[in-house]
């Protein structure tokens, strides 16, 4: 089941990939410049974050790196670099990417696109991150608590956890004593 739904994720990020790419077939250019050069600017980055995450990825781990959402049962979770910023930097920079597209195209349709994309993307790495959990279960909670998903901001995009109902050791009164002094 868990594979069935790592390559349907894979597929529906591929097909948002196809189409944000087939935009430049479809859609006619405006002329306004500014957002090309945003455009251009978050594709330079998505494209450096992507590049610094595989480098980094491959320096601290002898796993091969996959799409699928599944981890490596192998591998090593790689907390250092890019990665000490950001939990998914891969899909981190296709978003930038993508969004670099979008800024390009000036057109309503693809930042629309551009919005499944980040759907698919987000549905994908909480997918990923439950696997992490069950593979690193001392390791991942900690650092998915300490790390930023997808935009290296505070508090953007980072894990919640609920409160717990249990009082924590400061707050709990002081144990009463049951002798009595006579």
């Amino acid at each position: 089941m868990a594979t069935a739904i790592g390559y349907l994720l894979v597929g529906l990020q591929f097909a948002t990939i196809l189409l944000l790419i087939s935009t430049f077939f479809w859609l006619r250019f405006f002329e306004v410049l500014w957002p090309r050069i945003l455009g251009a600017l978050l594709f330079a980055t998505g494209l450096a974050t992507m590049l610094a995450g595989i480098i980094q990825f491959h320096q601290a781990n002898t796993q091969p790196m996959s799409i699928l959402p599944s981890p490596n049962a192998e591998g090593n979770l790689v907390v250092e670099g890019i990665w000490s910023a950001l939990r998914h930097p891969m899909y981190s920079s296709l978003l930038q990417l993508a969004l670099g597209l979008c800024c390009w195209h000036q057109n309503w349709p693809v930042f629309i696109i551009w919005a499944g994309f980040l759907i698919v993307l987000f549905v994908k790495a909480r997918y990923e991150e439950t696997l992490l959990c069950e593979a690193f279960p001392l390791e991942y909670p900690a650092y998915r608590d300490a790390t930023c998903m997808l935009v290296p901001l505070p508090c953007f995009f980072r894990y919640r956890r609920a409160p717990t109902a249990e009082p924590h050791q400061q707050d709990a009164p002081p144990p009463v004593s049951s002798s009595s002094s006579s």
